[in-house]
């Protein structure tokens, strides 16, 4: 085989190594040996293949390194090794060696280190692809220098920093560059203008900053130009009415501003706009609604207003319309129905009026439709009936009335369905069971009445199910083991007036979330030796009336964040597998971590059951409500006949953030290793038969902020580490004394009477101070305690050091409360 010059061996079954022989074919030009599943290092003997001027060995196996005996490759031009295994550093020396390489393809593999940080001569090379490596450092000034014949450049998804080249126009053949996906910084280079060749320039998520270069509107050959996920401001330079050969404009999620330019309509070649997620103000301009052949536009998240334009309807080639989260007015355009190719119309969270359009029925390509978070109103849109290609559709929050059609369930493609927060009434119909696609059901926050059909059940592919604060009545009769195909499901029934056992088939779902609260359940928990649904995270039974022992399954649950079981009838003891809930062992100081799987960036109404409500009920008369993550660590078993002591277990679950076992019949003291909860926000033992005193250790607990030991029988003096607590914390244990007290401990001497006299109007003043203070302080824990909320109150909920300054820096006299969990 002396004589072979090409071997193709591509897209086989190979196996193992590569053999090393290969190496003695002196005549071999092209070896192509991809798509196998080769494994190993390249052998070194390769290098000695002088006449090899193509060598393909990408998706492969292949591990370790380039070997330094590829510098001998002397007259090689194509080099692909993409999608393998390989790492370290790219050889840059070896490399430099071929004079006659054109094309460097490297994606996909592990390299790392840097670009070529000395001068090489790389004058051959036209196409280097190293995306999706572990490269880091910069992009050398120089690059151009050394590679000035390159045409595409490819660096995305790498750790690349600092600056794009300011030479970087001296690489004036450069055609396409790609650095999506890195953390390039700093401002556009202007000298990007003399590549005139330009067509591809995509650096989309880093950390550009600073204006569009206004002769960036001088490409005469760009196609695409995306800059999404920067930090860009200013506005669009007039100069890019002259990109008459763009196809693509996306600069979403950046802080532009000012109008939305009207030229952009008069671009003869743009299909895909996105200027999504920056802060433009005014009007759409009629002129983009125009262009014949614009197929999507995505104007969502700014600051526009006004009415949507009538000419939307001579958009005729448009695919998708997104232009949710702003500030429009007035009714859907009836011309709309023109857009007969259209497959997705968000108009979500906007201020839009009036019924929906009958035209929405020409629609019939419409896939995706959003119109939630307005005020639209009428009975429900019987337009509907005729757009049988949708998979989701979400009219939440509007004022819709009326009832539920049966027609509905001739919608037979739809995944999503999201009708919440309406005026709906009256039954589910039976037909929804017909919707045998979906995966997300929200009915929330309705009129609805009437029993929950049993036709649900046949939903075997539903993930989340949300019937929550509506009317429905009678047993919970959903044969929920038809779901068992799905994972990680979420359940919400509360706020009705469902009556009867808790449902025995949801034994044989995979759950992630079960809020049962608010209803009217009755009978114990069944407890199924074995049973262990350990996706589940949240479970809230809070409010009926349940009875009987906790099911030991309960404490098997190492995923549970949130456990509400108050204001039932449940008795026994609190055991100490308590302590086998691993997650409430963890410590998280994010709000990052959620439920949700439907995500909102769409414009879809995706909001899962992340948030909650938490109730405190202030002796003084305040409540005041917030929404908490569900990542946060909850138990809140108040208000049932629990009795005995509370295990030491409990206070391993050093990740708790509230602690409720108020209203119940705990007796015994509290264990010094109660230290263990170092995290917690809120404690609540009031109205108990705890005894003895209360130990110094809580002095560990430096996050605390809401503290209730009242009615009790405890003993002995305060420990100075909580008097910053007001007496209402203490109070209706006859044996306590000491601060916050009015009771004197044995070693205390009573205040000499002149200075209670001339210190009152004083304290008077600070006592009203520390009060306002106290609610201060309060209020500070609870919003900071939000879930999706901004500002420095987050902040001091997150951050460790800072909570504990808030709440050790004062003595906040806060009123200790009662903790409940409620659906937001």
């Amino acid at each position: 085989m002396t004589h072979l010059e090409e071997l193709h061996l591509g897209s086989n079954l190979f196996q193992g190594q590569i053999p090393s022989d290969l190496g003695s074919l002196p005549s071999l030009k092209v070896l192509k040996l991809r798509e196998n599943a080769l494994t190993g290092e390249i052998p070194s003997s390769l290098g000695g293949l002088g006449n090899l001027t193509d060598i393909d060995l990408s998706l492969t196996q292949l591990n370790g390194t380039i070997p330094p005996t590829f510098a001998d490759l002397s007259a090689l031009r194509m080099l692909y090794i993409r999608d393998t295994k390989l790492s370290g550093s790219i050889p840059w020396d070896t490399l430099s060696h071929l004079p006659h390489l054109e094309e460097i393809m490297m994606t996909g593999n592990l390299f790392n280190g840097s670009l070529p940080i000395k001068f090489s001569n790389f004058s051959a090379v036209q196409k280097m692809e190293l995306g999706f490596n572990s490269l880091s450092g910069s992009i050398p000034e120089a690059v151009c220098d050394m590679f000035p014949n390159i045409r595409e450049l490819g660096l995305q998804y790498n750790n690349l920093e600092g600056s794009l080249p300011s030479a970087i126009g001296n690489c004036s053949k450069l055609e396409d560059i790609v650095f999506a996906r890195n953390r390039i910084s700093g401002i556009l280079p202007s000298s990007l203008e003399k590549c005139a060749s330009l067509q591809w320039f995509e650096g989309w998520m880093n950390l550009l900053a600073g204006p569009l270069p206004p002769n960036y509107g001088f490409f005469s050959n760009l196609t695409y130009l995306s800059l999404d996920m920067n930090r860009l401001n200013g506005t669009i330079p007039q100069e890019f009415g002259n990109l008459t050969q763009l196809d693509t404009l996306a600069l979403a999620v950046n802080n532009l501003s000012g109008p939305i330019p009207a030229f952009l309509g008069s671009l003869p070649a743009l299909r895909f706009l996105n200027l999504g997620s920056n802060s433009f103000s005014g009007t759409i301009p009629a002129a983009i609604l125009q262009n014949p052949v614009v197929e999507e536009i995505h104007l969502d998240s700014n600051l526009l207003e006004g009415e949507i334009p009538e000419e939307i309807g001579q958009a005729t080639h448009l695919l998708q319309l997104k232009i949710h989260n702003n500030k429009f007015s007035g009714s859907i355009p009836s011309t709309l129905g023109n857009l007969k190719l259209l497959t997705t119309l968000f108009l979500r969270n906007n201020s839009l009026t009036g019924a929906i359009p009958e035209s929405l029925a020409l629609l019939v390509n419409l896939v995706n439709l959003d119109i939630g978070v307005n005020d639209f109103t009428s009975d429900f849109p019987k337009v509907l009936r005729n757009l049988t290609n949708l998979q989701s559709l979400w009219l939440s929050n509007n004022s819709l009335t009326g009832q539920l059609p049966s027609w509905i369930g001739t919608l037979r493609n739809l995944r999503y369905l999201s009708l919440g927060f309406n005026h709906l009434e009256g039954p589910i119909p039976e037909q929804m069971g017909d919707l045998s696609n979906l995966t997300y059901l929200a009915l929330n926050d309705n009129k609805l009445s009437g029993k929950i059909p049993q036709t649900l059940s046949l939903l075997s592919d539903l993930q989340f199910l949300n019937l929550a604060e509506n009317s429905l009545i009678g047993d919970i009769d959903l044969d929920f083991s038809n779901f068992a195909s799905s994972q990680n499901i979420s359940i919400l029934l509360n706020g009705n007036n469902l009556t009867g056992p808790f449902p025995s088939s949801l034994q044989n779902v995979s759950l992630e979330l079960l809020d049962l609260s608010n209803n009217r359940l009755s009978g114990s928990l069944p407890d199924v030796p074995g049973l262990t649904p350990i996706p589940l995270k949240v479970l809230l039974v809070r409010s009926n009336n349940f009875s009987g022992d906790i099911p030991s399954w309960l404490w098997r649950l190492e995923n549970l964040q949130s456990l509400d079981f108050s204001g039932n009838r449940f008795t026994g003891a609190l055991p100490s597998e308590v302590g086998n809930l691993k997650q409430l062992k963890v410590v998280t100081n994010s709000n990052n971590d959620s439920l949700n799987k439907f995500e909102s960036s769409d414009g879809e109404d995706a909001r899962k059951f992340t948030h909650y409500e938490i109730t405190f009920q202030v002796k003084n008369g305040f409540t005041t409500y917030s929404s908490v993550l569900a990542s946060y660590n909850i138990i809140d078993i108040s208000r049932n006949r629990f009795e005995g002591g509370i295990p030491s277990q409990l206070y391993q679950l050093r990740g708790l953030r509230f602690l409720n076992l108020s209203h119940n019949s705990f007796t015994g003291p509290i264990s010094e290793d109660i230290k263990g909860l170092q995290n917690l926000d809120q404690l609540d033992l009031s109205h108990n038969r705890l005894l003895g005193q209360i130990p110094s250790t809580f002095s560990s607990l430096g996050f605390l902020g809401v503290l209730d030991l009242s009615y009790n029988n405890f003993s002995g003096r305060i420990p100075e580490q909580i008097v910053k607590f007001v007496n209402t914390s203490f109070v209706g244990n006859p044996g306590l004394c000491g601060p916050p007290l009015s009771t004197l401990c044995s070693d205390q001497s009573p205040p000499k009477s002149h200075d209670n006299l001339s210190s009152t109007g004083n304290d008077q003043k600070d006592g009203r101070f520390d009060d306002l203070f106290s609610l201060e302080a309060a209020m500070a824990f609870i919003i900071g305690a939000a879930a999706g909320f901004g500002g420095v109150s987050t902040i001091i909920v997150l951050n460790p050091s800072l909570r504990h300054a808030v709440f050790n820096s004062r003595t906040p006299k806060v009123v200790s409360t009662a903790c409940s969990l409620n659906r937001l």
